[in-house]
């Protein structure tokens, strides 16, 4: 038996089959410029279509139409099953995304998995006709593309929740993506080593480029870029030495920057700052001329905040320049330093709560490199020679 954590391994992809099939004194075939149905036979001597959204309606319908001569309504009373039958694929997806409720980022990209990866494989067929064999195809179209492991896990649970969606509204009964068993993919936190070295030659690197401040604040408050960027003034707690995480710069769903909300409920939060991140903070806001309000890392045009993208390629230049891992990237700035604090013994809800994630299970999962590397440490104290003999 396999291991529930291996992949499923699908067969080749095969192309959805259109027969043409002979009933009674009509014929059924699929019509694959509009997804539907199609029923002809001849009544009277005159050549009659009908049509159906799947194979059933089309054939009641055709059946209806030789014995009575006259067409007729739906196959089935049910409202439900009426509005089910009526949808696609295609068309359920644009319901669903309309009504995602998903940063805009998110959603962005949720339309483009779908355009690109699921729509073309599974788009035209019938909501009611879904099962895990149709979700399988779209799986081995993504693996005959030789996309990365985590991408297809993101699609998979894309699909997951479209099809939990109809669900809730009654228009399927279960969710076919979710007998697909997908492998546990190997995490990016992972891939920053746990090294203070490792961030004293980052900061090294940025020092006294354009740069240098949000580096040094990223490390010493492990925020996301985006939260960063969308810090104002008014959002540091001078006598409390607190960065408090209320906005979020992210892409809307047309491609354009926006102010937001965080990615999670939990990422809205204070953040404690050490006193070498406030020394940063002071000597920005003194040379802004001690501003009330406006961003703490401006851009170039007035009003306007620091350009992301330029943060982004800039880091990755001067890493580069320096000699460090090519795979660095400005996240990696946030996973070095909540890695630094859970190997230093800080507890896991604590850190969960800096972060930002929306769970400590998030946490325990993303850093599993590092709190696993703490059992032995764990194990140790059970040797009775590092106690008080019984008894003293």
């Amino acid at each position: 038996m396999a291991d529930p954590g291996d992949e499923v391994v699908w067969p080749e992809f095969v192309p959805p089959v259109r027969p043409r099939r002979k009933r009674g004194t009509g014929s059924i075939y699929f019509r694959k410029a509009d997804g539907l149905w199609i029923g002809e036979a001849k009544v009277k001597g005159e050549r009659r279509i009908v049509s159906g959204v799947d194979e059933e309606e089309a054939t009641w319908r055709l059946d209806r139409l030789v014995q009575a001569g006259v067409e007729t309504g739906r196959l089935d009373p049910d409202p439900d099953k009426i509005i089910a039958r009526r949808h696609s694929v295609e068309t359920w997806c644009a319901a669903w995304l309309s009504g995602a409720g998903v940063r805009p980022g998110t959603l962005r990209r949720y339309e483009s998995d779908m355009r690109h990866h699921v729509l073309p494989v599974i788009g035209h067929l019938p909501l009611t006709g879904i099962g895990p064999f149709q979700v399988g195809q779209v799986m081995i179209r993504m693996r005959d593309k030789g996309l990365s492991d985590s991408t297809k896990r993101n699609i998979r649970n894309e699909m997951s929740a479209l099809f939990k969606s109809a669900i809730a509204f009654g228009l399927i009964d279960i969710n076919p993506a979710q007998a697909l068993k997908m492998r546990a993919t190997h995490l990016r936190a992972a891939d920053v080593p746990v090294d203070p070295d490792l961030a004293a030659r980052i900061l090294a690197a940025v020092a006294g480029s354009s740069i240098e401040d949000i580096v040094t604040l990223a490390y010493y408050t492990a925020a996301r870029q985006g939260e960063l960027l969308g810090l104002s003034w008014d959002r540091i707690i001078w006598s409390r030495s607190i960065m408090s995480v209320r906005r979020s710069l992210a892409l809307s769903a047309e491609g354009k920057i926006v102010i937001g909300e965080p990615k999670t409920r939990k990422s809205i939060r204070d953040i404690p700052l050490i006193p070498a991140a406030m020394d940063l903070l002071v000597r920005r806001w003194v040379a802004a001329g001690e501003p009330r309000k406006g961003w703490v890392f401006p851009g170039r045009v007035e009003g306007r905040w620091m350009s992301g993208s330029w943060v982004t390629h800039e880091f990755k230049r001067l890493m580069k320049d320096a000699g460090l891992p090519e795979t660095l990237v400005f996240h990696s700035l946030r996973h070095l330093s909540l890695s630094l604090m859970l190997a230093a013994g800080v507890e896991l809800p604590v850190v969960s709560r800096i972060a930002g994630h929306a769970t400590v299970a998030v946490t325990a999962q993303v850093y599993s490199h590092v709190v696993s590397g703490r059992e032995r440490q764990g194990v140790e104290a059970l040797d009775l020679a590092r106690w008080h003999p019984v008894g003293e």
